[in-house]
């Protein structure tokens, strides 16, 4: 097995890898912050408190959808994130497309243009600046 091989292996074992954990601490974030944001109140403190059995399902039931609201943003920002970071690669493959279609259209066009009038190559990236041409060497 060629070295380059091995290498590329390697290197999608660890993104791989890294995928995964960084995966399972999201999931645990969102599991376990919202309890240690929004905690849900100690049954001995509730029962000297001395509330009805009502009040006291109510005290937690609230508790317990503050946490759920706290658990929806977390998920919602994770989601977020992950499509805002699927959309750098998408522009990046629109802009090299974008430039192959363009480069092949003015090689249809030099095909058809008489010697002296054919353009260069386009080689450099549309959001670039074109590279000065060097002088001449004097001599």
């Amino acid at each position: 097995m060629a070295t380059a091989e091995k290498t590329s292996r390697r290197r999608r074992t660890l993104i791989g890898s890294a995928l995964a954990v960084a995966a399972a601490s999201l999931v645990a974030l969102a599991a376990l912050l919202p309890a240690v944001l929004q905690p849900v109140p100690d049954v001995s403190l509730i029962d000297a408190a001395q509330l009805s059995g009502k009040d006291k399902l109510d005290l937690l039931n609230g508790a317990l959808q503050q946490q759920n609201a706290v658990r929806a943003i977390l998920v919602q920002s994770i989601v977020g994130l992950a499509a805002l970071s699927g959309a750098v690669p998408a522009w990046r493959q629109y802009v090299h497309l974008k430039t192959e279609a363009v480069r092949r259209e003015q090689e249809k066009r030099d095909e058809f243009a008489p010697p002296g009038l054919r353009r260069r190559p386009l080689d450099f990236h549309p959001h670039q600046k074109p590279v000065a041409a060097r002088p001449a060497a004097a001599g």
